[in-house]
């Protein structure tokens, strides 16, 4: 599905702690998918496909969150660059 519309998933990883927050909010994994446009994963997500697939996720889930984001930076060089006292 990702593919389809020009999306990838970044990495996945375990959680292994909370540093700042609760514990209740602890999550096992983290996915971050990136994809092309908000309009792109509105399309995704209202694909019959995807909707089959959702109910599988959310019966073998606990808790799922899909959030929306915008990227202020790429990399930490060049966050450096931009915020000086990430330097520190």
């Amino acid at each position: 599905m990702l593919k389809k519309i020009g999306g990838r998933l970044l990495w996945m990883g375990s959680m292994d702690q909370v540093f700042i927050g609760l514990q209740k909010d602890r999550w096992d994994m983290v996915l971050p998918v990136e994809y092309p446009s908000r309009k792109a994963l509105l399309q995704m997500i209202s694909t019959p496909e995807y909707l089959d697939a959702h109910k599988d996720r959310e019966a073998g889930l606990d808790n799922s969150v899909l959030l929306a984001s915008t990227m202020i930076m790429t990399s930490m060089k060049s966050s450096t660059q931009e915020f000086p006292a990430l330097n520190d």
